[in-house]
């Protein structure tokens, strides 16, 4: 498993500790916190929660988190009118 530290971009916009972020993977991680069920944003700062592509029926989706003051990468599944951030790929 990769550290948090290798995926998150070594920026001054993740909030402290985020000690030992150097993107060595490439993955350029941001802290676009989420938005909530009333469409407010949150957390920006703090963690960044992308979606997957696997569903978890009958209304939610599987996404992965990093957070800036924890070492390993978060698991969860939330309903699908939650915002998380989207990581578009280049299928080559």
């Amino acid at each position: 498993m990769k550290s948090v530290g290798t995926l998150s971009a070594g920026t001054g916009l993740w909030l402290a500790p985020n000690v030992g972020a150097s993107n060595s993977s490439g993955f350029s991680g941001l802290p676009g916190g989420f938005r909530d069920a009333s469409g407010a944003y949150a957390s920006q700062g703090n963690f960044g929660f992308w979606w997957s592509s696997s569903e978890v029926p009958p209304v939610s989706v599987q996404f992965r988190g990093l957070f800036a003051n924890f070492a390993n990468i978060y698991n969860d599944s939330s309903p699908f009118q939650l915002g998380n951030s989207v990581r578009c790929l280049l299928d080559e």
